[in-house]
């Protein structure tokens, strides 16, 4: 089946929009096409629309036929063979059995709510008679039953493309509950987001289901998410994903006129805490039976463990060797992946210049400017680099101005300590500056907890700074 990269709205293809992008293979780096579209806002109201007027039709069906459709999905699903789990298997790097796995469960997760939705108690209707002759005050008839809501705006997971993601179990239960959906597809797998959405809409058809009552929408940007949650017609957000982007939609859905519920599963630290008398019966099995637990899943699991606290000794040191050689060669790849070809400058401490130098040439980085200030030049370390700066207790202007060169080109990166955060303040690149107190090899590499949690932690910042700075543009400096 060719994928043609559309986003889909009212049950047809859309491309209103001229941003595009393509997903990648994880495992080479490649490019994987065709162009996906960027929904515009446009669509989002399209869709949205779509999904309103679906929602007066779809309260009016049996609840035999939402079933059927439920059905149906799973069924066309299971149809799509083979170029499906190609397609998610290109996208994320999950082993093929893994991908058959996920499938099975997004079937079953269908039909299981097919059934809930034929046997009805899931409504909760409960009816309490009148009492006309009850003194003091008679009794009025009182019905209640749980009703939908109104069209639900969908955000697909990373790890889990088919489970969690277009038709996984935010989508049946909607669907199930007689809401229209309008998703947001993952931009780490939208090929297999497409087929998915297909896959809904055919079956959609199929059983006779109103037209706007599924709709996706492709994005790489946070604005389309914010659209999706502040757009007035709809009415539930779901959410799977990071504690900070649940955060961000939950903030955005209460700060409406009208708020509306979002039902997110975020992921956290899981801290595990080691007591002393377990980790002396066996600190080696303790660390075997840790590394299974977080490689559960090939790690895409949001309750793996993320933090592990163990008291110092001994034990202690038998359990993080055995960790990290288990941990190490798993992970360490992760790290230069995210730096390669990345466009950096340092300013700070001269004694930091010289070992941010050689670690960002190991990693692949290119090194746009490095600024050092000190009291006389022989306190400067030797550094091979054109582009090398040399400065005496440089002003935040002189810093400034290397700022406006190195964005203009394309910077990307900025390390540095106080005199750069100043500097950046300065100039509103608040995103830019990520400062990094150590840039030894062993405060990055050597700890397997604190040390890749440390990295995790910067890639964040250098993403953000990255997203930032290609959005900027700088007038020359004067000379």
């Amino acid at each position: 089946m060719e994928l043609d990269g559309a986003n889909r709205v009212q049950g047809r293809r859309s491309v209103c929009g001229s941003d595009t992008f393509t997903a990648h293979d994880p495992a080479t780096g490649r490019p994987l096409p065709p162009l996906f579209h960027d929904a515009t806002q446009a669509e989002v109201d399209a869709a949205l629309a779509g999904a309103t007027e679906a929602f007066r039709k779809l309260r009016r069906v049996a609840a035999t036929a939402r079933a059927a459709w439920l059905r149906a999905i799973a069924a066309e699903l299971e149809a799509c063979g083979e170029p499906l789990l190609a397609r998610a298997t290109a996208e994320t790097g999950l082993p093929r059995a893994r991908l058959e796995g996920e499938r099975g469960r997004t079937c079953g997760q269908l039909r299981l709510f097919a059934g809930v939705v034929e046997e009805g108690s899931w409504v909760e209707a409960r009816v309490e008679h009148a009492l006309p002759e009850r003194g003091p005050l008679p009794r009025p008839d009182l019905r209640r039953m749980l009703v939908p809501l109104g069209p639900v705006a969908v955000f697909g997971a990373s790890n889990f493309p088919l489970a969690f993601s277009v038709a996984g179990g935010d989508t049946a239960s909607a669907l199930a509950a007689g809401c229209p959906v309008v998703v947001k597809a993952h931009p780490g797998h939208p090929g297999t987001s497409e087929l998915v959405a297909r896959a809904v809409l055919a079956a959609a058809d199929r059983t006779g289901m109103p037209e706007g009552v599924f709709s996706l929408l492709h994005g790489r940007s946070h604005a389309l998410g914010a659209a999706l949650v502040q757009h007035p017609s709809t009415r539930a957000v779901a959410f799977t994903g990071s504690l900070a982007g649940g955060r961000a939609l939950f903030d955005l859905a209460v700060a409406r006129p009208e708020p509306i519920p979002v039902f997110a599963e975020m992921g956290s630290i899981n801290p595990v805490l080691l007591l002393p008398g377990a980790l002396a019966a066996g600190p080696e099995a303790l660390a075997e039976a840790l590394f299974e637990s977080m490689m559960q899943g090939l790690g895409q699991l949001s309750t793996k463990p993320g933090l592990v606290l163990v008291e110092e000794g001994e034990a202690a040191e038998r359990f993080i060797a055995r960790e990290q050689a288990r941990l190490i060669p798993r992970l360490e790849w992760i790290v230069p992946h995210y730096f390669t070809g990345r466009r950096v400058a340092f300013a700070g401490d001269p004694q930091m210049l010289a070992g941010f130098h050689e670690l960002a040439t190991e990693l692949g980085m290119i090194v746009d400017f490095m600024a050092a200030s000190a009291r006389a030049r022989d306190e400067l370390p030797a550094v091979d680099d054109a582009h090398t700066i040399t400065l005496y207790a440089p002003p935040e202007s002189t810093l400034t101005r290397i700022l406006a060169d190195t964005t203009r080109d394309g910077l990307e990166l900025l390390i540095g300590d106080s005199l750069a955060h100043n500097a950046v303040r300065s100039t509103k690149l608040l995103g830019l500056h990520f400062g990094f107190p150590c840039f030894q090899r062993h405060a990055l590499f050597d700890s397997p907890f604190l040390g890749f949690n440390g990295w995790m932690w910067m890639l964040d910042a250098i993403a953000n700074a990255i997203d930032l700075v290609h959005q900027r543009q700088h007038a020359p400096p004067e000379r």
